[in-house]
């Protein structure tokens, strides 16, 4: 199954018949925002309107006090180069869920054009700015030549999806301004349009918060076992919760019972992304019979293959980390030579397995291949634990080192050979057999690690670029203080914006903006 970039695309404005409106391209993924906050939204003849936005992602997570709201702060700046008569701004917070529909009648291809979309609504919050319409020319819908500046604050509760895409939908967020001229002056038939709308793309990550600084939750999942009496042996699978770019660390430990009965071949590793969509309860009576109702979608990958080859009977460990990159080749034993790449998503929470049509989980899964040797002798070695016995093989080509004889080390050999159960076998007259042990693992977007970190504010966002251009070397700690008050003072004089017309009636001085939802 073809897979597609998490990412979002933006909505395009309506373009005035003169082609006086200009589309910006926005920024989408984290990596592509500039350093700077401010975002051209519209450029007209006559107006250009930006965004300011103190929070360039939102990130979804409760505070101590126990918050269900984030918020989205910032200013909806107007720049007038000519006198223009407005009549109404709004400016809308809101979310959708993108379905994809697959004709039952023709194989699933998601790049087909006969595949159907639509959209549903999750949430929307809208700020708005009305004036009066009178014929005077001096009155509240009249902006003069100047930069007007609206500060707006949106309450997102924290029980929404995040922004994330798969071959089967998609959740978007954006803020979209809808700019409203007055009819009857001569600036309409300049612009072209009675109506101007634009969006701009937000990102939503949902964020862990359980440990301070880190998304990681420190939960551990093993398996012990007991292989036709030959060894033991104890598979552990750690980070059970990391994000993308992070890593899962495995641990797998031998202990024999057997001298000379059996052959570790190798260990290897394996990502199971599994995608599974379910539109039942979004078709309607006429659909049913022209649209797949359920799908399922299986990716691996392998992360680690570590041949060993050994007939080594004394006690083994290894111990790696398996990176989670963004995208993996597809892991495909029948076909070595195909080659194939997905991108790897996160894993949907129980709040957007309910709004979404769509769930996405994974597994990490060991395979431990092994070899029973067959001989006359069935003799049962006793074997040690000293310190020369014991080997720790971090990975393959590492150099192997010696594991201290701690008592601890006595008393987890002790646990294994007394806790571990037989391995039950379908057919125990096979020679070579794979013991697998799998775990589900919760894998967040690589941002949300930044999520956890404090917030940024105005003057920080501008005074890191002019910072990247100060030669540390042959500057001192004092110079660089200096710098940064003259930034301060600089962008303070910068931001003396006009008030828009009629707007002392609403100042918004120590309380929040007051919002007129739709």
């Amino acid at each position: 199954m073809h897979s597609i970039s998490n990412t979002l695309s933006s909505t395009t404005s309506a373009t005035s018949v003169d082609g006086a409106l200009s589309s910006v391209a926005s920024p989408i993924e984290i990596t592509n925002i500039p350093q700077e906050n401010e975002f051209l939204i519209l450029n007209t003849s006559r107006f250009n309107i930006t965004y300011k936005l103190l929070d360039k992602v939102l990130y979804l997570r409760k505070d101590t006090s126990g918050s269900k709201l984030t918020l989205l702060r910032g200013y909806l700046c107007v720049y007038v180069r000519k006198p223009v008569r407005i009549k109404h701004i709004q400016l809308k917070f809101e979310g959708a869920l993108d379905v994809r529909y697959f004709p039952s009648n023709m194989k699933i291809d998601p790049s087909s054009t006969f595949v159907k979309n639509k959209s549903f609504p999750i949430f929307s919050q809208s700020r708005n700015w009305q004036y009066k319409q009178h014929d005077k020319v001096l009155d509240t819908d009249y902006f003069a030549k100047g930069a007007f500046s609206y500060p707006f604050q949106f309450l997102i509760p924290n029980d929404i999806p995040e922004t994330m895409s798969n071959v089967f939908g998609s959740t978007s967020y954006c803020l979209t301004v809808t700019v409203s001229p007055i009819s009857n002056t001569l600036g309409l038939s300049i612009l072209g349009s009675s109506l101007i709308a634009k969006s701009f793309p937000i990102q939503v990550v949902q964020c862990d918060t359980e440990q301070e600084g880190t998304c990681h939750v420190s939960n551990d999942s093993f398996s012990l076992g007991n292989w036709r009496y030959l060894f033991y042996y104890k598979i552990v699978i750690s980070n059970r919760q990391v994000a993308i770019g992070d890593k899962v660390k495995v641990y797998v430990k031998i202990l024999p019972n057997k001298a000379f009965k059996y052959r570790i071949r190798n260990i290897k590793v394996l990502l199971d992304q599994i995608t599974e969509y379910d539109i039942s309860n979004r078709l309607e009576e006429n659909e049913r019979d022209k649209f797949y109702h359920k799908l399922s979608s299986t990716e691996t990958a392998l992360l680690e293959w570590i041949n060993v080859d050994s007939y080594d009977n004394d006690p083994q460990v290894w111990e790696f980390d398996c990176e989670l990159s963004r995208v993996f080749e597809k892991y495909n034993l029948k076909n070595r030579y195909k080659k194939q790449s997905f991108t790897l998503v996160p894993t949907t929470n129980e709040l957007e397995n309910r709004i979404c049509h769509f769930k996405v989980f994974h597994k990490i899964k060991v395979y431990l291949s092994v070899e029973e040797i067959v001989s006359e002798d069935d003799t049962i070695s006793e074997f040690s634990d000293n310190a020369s016995s014991f080997i720790i093989r971090p990975r393959a080509h590492s150099l192997d080192k010696t594991l201290m004889n701690t008592r601890a080390e006595k008393i987890d050999n002790d646990q294994m050979r007394r806790n571990s159960p037989l391995v039950q076998e379908s057919d125990p007259n096979k020679s070579k057999v794979d013991l697998v042990f799998d775990a589900d693992v919760e894998i967040l977007k690589g941002e949300s690690v930044v999520g956890n970190m404090p917030p940024p504010t105005y003057t920080d966002s501008q005074i890191i670029p002019h910072l990247a251009t100060i030669d540390n070397s042959n500057t001192s700690k004092t110079d660089i203080l200096t710098i940064i008050d003259s930034s301060k003072t600089s962008q303070n004089q910068q931001l003396n914006f006009i008030l828009p017309p009629a707007y002392e009636e609403v100042e918004e001085l120590t309380e929040p903006p007051l919002y007129l939802y739709k």
